[in-house]
């Protein structure tokens, strides 16, 4: 079963429904979306990821890997040790029930789990994370310089490999972090952790770290700006980083402490997503009836970058009472046909409105739901300037710790958000600012904007099923029954 999951992009994500009750699995995402946004290794090869999946290069596609690759075992001990440290300081039990999982796991055997338990063990778990100690080694070991590297070489693959082989305490992140742990564990034995400093770990282990600050951060991301304008690159992803990071303070760059984050930045970066499949998936070679009844079409127009098999869009119909899901890979014509005929609930992404009305104008009197799939700030980008004048917004509980939220949008479609309840803080100060309209039912279970028939219910939890991956007849999960509508002033 997957727990969590982060791919080297702006958010990353826990199981809505076999996961989301753990704090820590939410932590552990966490920590690897903190490593690969705040060190400099990591960061180059977000860019590198980042360019490759919109050009289809090749190329940059090898060098993200064989990156990934030399941080993997450092990406994941650091994760795993501040969700143990974190269970360690909630409960003795269920740290102690959570290690003879961990231990019967091949994570124990690959990513030094002996090692982490060994700190634990003999450490207080508070005082370590207080002192913010993997974290420092961590990015003492990620913190590269990339200035010593061929710069005509930046995107030979073969050439960072054999860096990465050759010269693995000054570029191979998980060497010099597996150096820092072991040198850690000893020094641990001698001092206090609070008096370890990290000149004392690079004196102990001879290891060198590029300085983590603004300058160095543009210095690096400017040498392959360079190399990518030689090449030919597409330097559009680079230069907004760019961008981003000269409008950052300088303070932003001095290392926060993990236990002094803003609960809210957690739980809005790690999103609630169904990574195990509930549904019983079919790929039919042309639309029928049976899918035509079914209570929601999800599309997903296709971007011409990132596909090398022609076809214009993906189209999901979902039986949500069965548990189906029916996939088809549609050109334009099939999927006009299937807009005109289907006459239930349709789901797209937010950003492909503009283009949908566009080229399918029918869909305008249809039963359209806006998906927002990201944060919260950023789905305020989305819709703050396109809700309708009302401002009418409801809020529905998807389980007790994910929610929805739904609000009209100009042309009386509806948008559709979802967030870790932790997120709510933010939601009612944006409350209390008028920016949203909380509509409340009458005694007859009706609010005239949402719910305007005793029917209309339906929509709204068949949409929240088809994001959770949840349907009405599964018997073997048990999962949450819906119609717990918030009503929140």
């Amino acid at each position: 079963m997957i727990k969590g999951k982060y791919d080297l992009g702006e958010v990353g994500f826990v199981d809505c429904n076999f996961a989301y009750n753990d704090i820590s699995n939410i932590l552990h995402e966490y920590m690897h979306h903190k490593l690969g946004t705040s060190t400099i290794f990591a960061f180059v090869n977000f860019i590198l990821e980042q360019t490759e999946i919109g050009l289809n290069n090749e190329d940059l596609k090898k060098i993200s890997r064989t990156m990934q690759k030399a941080y993997l075992v450092l990406n994941e001990n650091y994760a795993l040790f501040h969700q143990l440290a974190i269970i360690s300081c909630s409960s003795k039990d269920r740290y102690e029930r959570f290690v003879t999982e961990f231990k019967k796991s091949e994570n124990y055997a690959i990513y030094h789990g002996k090692k982490i338990l060994n700190i634990l063990s003999k450490n207080n778990a508070k005082d370590l994370l207080e002192t913010n100690i993997i974290n420092r080694i961590a990015f003492i070991a990620m913190n590269i310089d990339f200035t010593k590297l061929s710069e005509k070489d930046l995107l030979n693959n073969e050439y960072i490999e054999a860096k990465i082989i050759e010269n693995s305490k000054d570029f191979d992140p998980n060497e010099r972090y597996t150096i820092l742990l072991k040198s850690l564990e000893k020094l641990l034995n001698h001092n206090d952790v609070n008096n370890i400093t990290d000149d004392m770990l690079l004196k102990y282990t001879g290891l060198q770290s590029f300085e983590r600050n603004k300058e160095n951060f543009l210095k690096v991301l400017n040498l392959y700006k360079k190399r990518f304008e030689v090449q030919n690159i597409d330097t559009s992803i680079l230069i907004k980083n760019i961008e981003s990071i000269k409008n950052t303070s300088e303070d932003n760059f001095i290392l926060e402490e993990v236990s002094k984050k803003d609960v809210y930045k957690i739980f809005d970066i790690i999103r609630p997503m169904p990574l195990n499949n509930n549904y019983e998936e079919f790929f039919p070679n042309k639309v029928t009836e049976e899918h035509l009844n079914c209570g929601v079409m999800r599309v997903l127009l296709r971007d011409n970058k990132n596909y090398s098999i022609e076809f214009y869009a993906i189209v999901v119909f979902y039986d949500v009472i069965l548990g189906h899901e029916y996939r088809l890979f549609v050109d334009k014509n099939s999927l006009r046909d299937m807009i005109v005929k289907f006459n239930k609930l349709i789901m797209i992404y937010c950003e492909d409105y503009n283009r949908f009305i566009s080229e399918f104008p029918i869909i305008k009197s249809k039963n359209i739901f806006l998906e927002i799939n990201n944060t919260y700030s950023k789905c305020k980008e989305f819709f703050i300037n396109d809700m309708s004048e009302g401002r009418e917004t409801m809020i529905h509980e998807g389980n007790d710790r994910v929610f929805f939220i739904f609000s009209k949008q100009k042309e009386d479609n509806i948008f559709v958000m979802y967030f870790f309840k932790e997120v709510m803080g933010l939601i009612k100060k944006d409350i209390e600012d008028k920016l949203f309209n909380i509509i409340s039912v009458d005694d007859e279970g009706l609010d005239r904007e949402f719910y305007k028939n005793n029917t209309d219910w339906w929509k709204y939890e068949d949409i929240i099923r088809v994001i959770m991956g949840t349907y009405i007849m599964d018997d073997e999960h048990k999962f949450p029954t819906l119609g717990r509508r918030i009503n929140i002033k």
